[in-house]
């Protein structure tokens, strides 16, 4: 009963460090997609030129996956 309960526990562990990875690597994926956006929005300000892009969104995008 204890060592099911240890493994139980080992396992939950490596499943809250796993998502703790993917998180990470989706906020680090949308702070890249920020700043691409801000870079592009800045260089054509200083270009003098319309900038009508939209900002990206904070939701879940499939592009994402890829």
């Amino acid at each position: 009963m204890i060592l099911a309960r240890r493994w139980l526990e080992r396992m939950e562990e490596r499943r809250e460090a796993e998502d703790a990875l993917v998180a990470a690597a989706a906020a680090k994926r949308q702070q890249k997609k920020w700043e691409g956006w801000n870079g592009r929005r800045l260089l054509a300000e200083e270009e003098g030129r319309e900038f009508n892009e939209p900002p990206p969104s904070f939701d879940y995008d499939e592009e994402d996956d890829r």
